[in-house]
C-alpha cells in the first residue's frame, strides 16, 4: 500500500507518519510505503523511513511529480498555512496554499491516479462564531467563517466537493478542532506556555508564566489522537462526507494553565501580560465528533494530563 502525505514536515504530518509506521502497519495486510511531500525535509529520524518528495503544492508540476513517484493508494492532504494570524497577514498566500493547492492535487490525481482514496484536512475555523445554544457543534451547523484562514479552508472544501461529485473522486473532509501535543510551534497557546515553563526550570527565565485571556473554553485533542483519526478516516470514512475531529470536552484555557503549573518542577507565578491579553469574541467553542466515532470507532485516548506532560517534556529536552 502506497501512501502520500502532503505537508509531512508539519506538526500533524509528522505524527501521522509516525502513527502509520508504528501502529497502522501492524494491522495492515500489505506493507505501507510512505511518500512525504513538503517544502523541506522532516526531522532526521523520520527521513530514513519515508521516500521524500520535495516541492510546493501551489506548483502543479511539483505535485504531479510526487503523485507519479508515489502512485498512491491513499493520499492525506495536510499541506497548508496552519496559523490563523499568518493567513490574516497574507490572504493571497492563504488562498493559494490552502484552497488552490487542493485543486492542483485533485488535478494530478485525476490525471495520474484517479482511484486513490483521499483524506482532506479542513478546520473547525470554517464554522466561525457559533452561538452557545448550538454547541457542541455538529457537522450540520452552517459553515460561516469569520477569518481568512477559515475562508480559505471552506473554499478548499467547495473545490473538493466539485471533484467528488463531478469527477467521482473518492475523498472525505475532516474538520479538526484545536489539536495540541509534542512538537507544536510555540506560537500556539499550550506550547507557548510549556516552553516558558521549561525555560524557567532551566533557570533561563524568571519564575513567572506570562499569559493572556484564560477565560475562553476550547475543545483540545492530543495530536496523536488526531493522527489516529486521520488514519481511521482513510480506512472507514465515506466519500463525500464531512467529519468533525475533536474531543467534545469543554476545557478552559485556565484549566490548561493550572495543569501546566501543577506539573512544573519549580514554583511559578502567573502574570497577565497586557500585550497577550485579548477579549475573546468566541468564549465557547466545543465540537461533537459523534458522527465520526459512530462510523470509525475512534475514541480519544490521551487525557489533558498526558498531553501536558508530553509537551513539557518536549520543551525540556
Amino acid at each position: 500500500m502506497n501512501i502520500l502525505i502532503t505537508g509531512i514536515s508539519g506538526f500533524a504530518g509528522k505524527h501521522l507518519a509516525w502513527h502509520i509506521l508504528n501502529e497502522a502497519q501492524k494491522f495492515s495486510e500489505k506493507k505501507c510505503l510512505i511518500y512525504g511531500f513538503d517544502l523541506s525535509l522532516p526531522e532526521t529520524d523520520l527521513q530514513r523511513q519515508i521516500v521524500y518528495c520535495q516541492g510546493n503544492i501551489t506548483v502543479q508540476s511539483d505535485i504531479d511529480e510526487a503523485v507519479r513517484k508515489a502512485n498512491p493508494d491513499i493520499v492525506f492532504n495536510l499541506a497548508g498555512m496552519a496559523f490563523v494570524p499568518d493567513a490574516e497577514k497574507n490572504p493571497i498566500n492563504a488562498m493559494q496554499i490552502n484552497a488552490l493547492g487542493v485543486v492542483n492535487l485533485f488535478q494530478s490525481l485525476l490525471n495520474i491516479k484517479r482511484d486513490a482514496r483521499i483524506v482532506l484536512i479542513s478546520s473547525s475555523e470554517v464554522y466561525g462564531k457559533v452561538d452557545a445554544s448550538k454547541q457542541p457543534i455538529t457537522e450540520t451547523v452552517l459553515a460561516d467563517p469569520v477569518n481568512v484562514y477559515g475562508i480559505s479552508k471552506l473554499t478548499m472544501e467547495r473545490f473538493s466537493d466539485y471533484y467528488i461529485r463531478t469527477c467521482e473522486m473518492d475523498a472525505s473532509i475532516l474538520r479538526p478542532f484545536n489539536h495540541v501535543g509534542p512538537g507544536q510551534s510555540d506560537r500556539f497557546v499550550l506550547s507557548s506556555f510549556a516552553k516558558q515553563i521549561a525555560d524557567i526550570e532551566k533557570g533561563l527565565s524568571r519564575p513567572v508564566l506570562y499569559v493572556g485571556n484564560l477565560s475562553p473554553y476550547r475543545d483540545f485533542t492530543d495530536v496523536r489522537d488526531i493522527a489516529r483519526a486521520y488514519w481511521l478516516s482513510a480506512l472507514h470514512g465515506k466519500s463525500g462526507e464531512i467529519y468533525n475531529i475533536c474531543s467534545g470536552q469543554k476545557l478552559s484555557v485556565r484549566h490548561v494553565v493550572d495543569e501546566l503549573i501543577r506539573q512544573a518542577k519549580v514554583h511559578i507565578d502567573i502574570e497577565v501580560d497586557s500585550e497577550r491579553y485579548r477579549e475573546s469574541d468566541t468564549p465557547l467553542f466545543i465540537g461533537s465528533s459523534e458522527k465520526f466515532k459512530n462510523e470509525t470507532g475512534w475514541i480519544p485516548e490521551f487525557s489533558m494530563e498526558d498531553t501536558v506532560k508530553s509537551v513539557l517534556d518536549y520543551w525540556r529536552s
